[in-house]
C-alpha cells in the first residue's frame, strides 16, 4: 500500500479583524519599491486564502511576487511574511532629527534643550520586526515619509513637556509620532482632489487598525495614532472628537502634525508654526499654542528670518482677494434656504470651517483697511511675514475645505445637484485660480 506524500504544513491562519490588511496591493507596491533600496526577504512560505504557495520562504522580495500577488487575499498580510533585514536604525533615526535641526534653525532651536533627553528616548526604543518594516517602507517606499514622522515624533515630545506628561508617555508620543503616518501606505500614492480627501480621512484610522493587528504595540499606541489628526475643537478627523475625549498626549502629538512641517521649513519656521496654531481659536491647547508663540519671539532667531518671497503690496492683495471670496462664501452658506436636509446639514459644518477664517482676516486688520480704502500693507518686515503667512495658511485650508466638499458631493447623492455646493465649489475654485495667478507673477 503507497502513502500519499504529505502536503504542505500552513502557518497559523491570521485571526485579525480586517481581509483588508491581506488584500492590500498600495502595501504591497510599497513593500517593492523599498525593497530595491534594503534588503526585504520572506521570513516564512506565502499562501493566498486558497492554500496555493506564492513564494517560499527566505527568498528576497522581488516583483514575480509582486505579480502573484496581484488580486489575491491572502491567508496572512504579507506585512507577517516579510522582514527588513537591514531595516531603517535608530542611529539613522537620530542622525535624521540632527540634519532636521541643523538645515532648519527654527527646528534647531526648538529642540536644543530637549536634545539629549530626545536621544535617550528614541534609543531606548525597542522594535519588533514588523514595526521596523514598516518604519523602513516609510523611508525607502515611493516617497520618504519617515523624516516627516521623525519631526512629528520629536515636537510631539517637546509639546508633552509643555503639557506636563512624564517620561512613560513622552515614550508612547515619540513610538506614535513615528508611525502616525503608516495607514498611508495602504492607500493610492498619488491623488488629488476628492480622492486626496479620502485619503487623508481615512489614513488614521488605517494606522491604528494596522498598528492593532499586526504588530506588538500597547493598545495606546494605536489610540493616540488614531486620534492623532483630531482636534479640541472637534474640527478634527475621522471621528470629530471633543477635548474631554482627547487625552493631553493625544493633544501634543495632533498639535506636533499641524505645527512640525512649518517649524522645519529654513525661513520663519516658528513663525509660521505660530500663526498656523492661532488662526482658529481653540484649535490647540493654550500651552501649546503659547509655547511657540514663546519660540517664535525668541530674539535669538531673528537675524535667520528670510523675508517672504512675495513683496508687501502682493500679500495685500492676496489677502484682499481671500476676504473676498471668504466673504461671499460665508453668505452663501449661511443661507441654504432652498436645499435639502443634507446640504443644509453640510452647510453648517462647512460654515462652522470659513468663520474662523474670516475672522482671522478680521484680527490682522483687514476689514478696518478695506472700510477705510486703504492699502494692505504690512508695517515692518515682521508683520510682513505674519501676513504672508496667515495668507499661505488660509489658503491653505480653503484648498483643504475645497476637497472635503468635492469628497462629499461625489460620495453622497444628495449633494450632488445641489446649487449651493456648486456654487462654493466656484468660489473656492476661483480663490485658489487667483493665487495660482499671483504666484506666477
Amino acid at each position: 500500500m503507497s502513502i500519499s506524500p504529505p502536503g504542505p504544513v500552513l502557518p497559523p491562519v491570521y485571526t485579525g479583524r480586517s481581509s483588508f490588511l491581506r488584500t492590500n496591493r498600495f502595501l504591497a507596491a510599497s513593500i517593492l519599491c523599498a525593497a530595491g533600496r534594503c534588503e526585504i526577504h520572506s521570513s516564512e512560505d506565502i499562501y493566498d486564502s486558497n492554500g496555493l504557495m506564492l513564494w517560499a520562504r527566505r527568498q528576497p522580495v522581488a516583483p514575480a511576487l509582486m505579480a502573484r500577488l496581484a488580486d489575491r487575499e491572502l491567508l496572512r498580510p504579507i506585512e507577517l511574511c516579510v522582514t527588513a533585514l537591514d531595516p531603517v536604525s535608530t542611529l539613522a533615526m537620530m542622525a535624521s532629527l540632527d540634519a532636521l535641526g541643523a538645515r532648519a534653525p527654527d527646528f534647531g532651536l526648538l529642540l536644543a534643550p530637549h536634545r539629549e533627553a530626545l536621544l535617550a528616548l528614541l534609543g531606548d526604543l525597542a522594535f519588533d520586526p514588523q514595526e521596523l518594516l514598516l518604519l523602513s517602507v516609510l523611508r525607502f517606499g515611493e516617497r520618504d515619509r519617515l523624516t516627516h514622522s521623525i519631526a512629528v515624533a520629536a515636537v510631539a515630545v517637546v509639546a508633552g513637556q509643555w503639557l506636563g506628561l512624564g517620561e512613560a508617555e513622552q515614550r508612547r508620543l515619540l513610538r506614535a509620532g513615528l508611525l502616525h503616518d503608516v495607514g498611508l501606505l495602504y492607500l493610492p500614492d498619488e491623488s488629488a482632489g476628492s480622492e486626496a480627501e479620502f485619503a487623508r480621512q481615512r489614513h488614521p484610522a488605517l494606522g491604528a487598525l494596522c498598528i492593532r493587528e499586526l504588530t506588538g504595540c500597547e493598545p495606546r499606541i494605536a489610540e493616540l495614532v488614531a486620534n492623532s489628526h483630531e482636534r479640541p475643537n472637534g474640527r478634527g478627523f475621522p471621528r470629530g472628537l471633543r477635548e474631554p475625549a482627547l487625552d493631553p498626549a493625544a493633544q501634543a502629538l495632533g498639535f506636533a502634525e499641524a505645527v512640525s512641517d512649518h517649524l522645519s521649513r529654513i525661513g520663519m519656521g516658528a513663525q509660521r508654526a505660530a500663526v498656523c496654531s492661532r488662526v482658529v481659536p481653540g484649535e490647540f491647547a493654550p500651552a501649546l499654542v503659547s509655547g511657540v508663540i514663546a519660540l517664535a519671539r525668541d530674539p535669538s532667531i531673528g537675524p535667520q528670518r528670510q523675508a517672504p518671497v512675495r513683496g508687501p503690496a502682493d500679500v495685500g492683495r492676496a489677502l484682499r482677494q481671500l476676504h473676498a471670496v471668504l466673504s461671499r462664501v460665508l453668505v452663501l452658506l449661511s443661507m441654504p434656504f432652498d436645499e435639502n436636509d443634507t446640504v443644509r446639514e453640510a452647510a453648517a459644518l462647512w460654515l462652522a470651517e470659513v468663520d474662523p477664517l474670516v475672522r482671522a482676516l478680521r484680527y490682522a486688520g483687514v476689514e478696518d483697511a478695506l472700510a477705510q480704502g486703504q492699502e494692505i500693507l504690512p508695517a515692518d518686515a515682521l508683520e510682513h511675514g505674519e501676513l504672508a503667512t496667515l495668507d499661505e495658511e488660509i489658503e491653505h485650508r480653503m484648498q483643504c475645505l475645497r476637497d472635503a466638499i468635492e469628497f462629499r458631493r461625489s460620495r453622497d447623492p444628495q449633494t450632488a445637484d445641489s446649487r449651493l455646493v456648486d456654487g462654493t465649489l466656484r468660489l473656492l475654485e476661483s480663490a485658489a485660480s487667483a493665487s495660482a495667478g499671483a504666484a506666477r507673477i
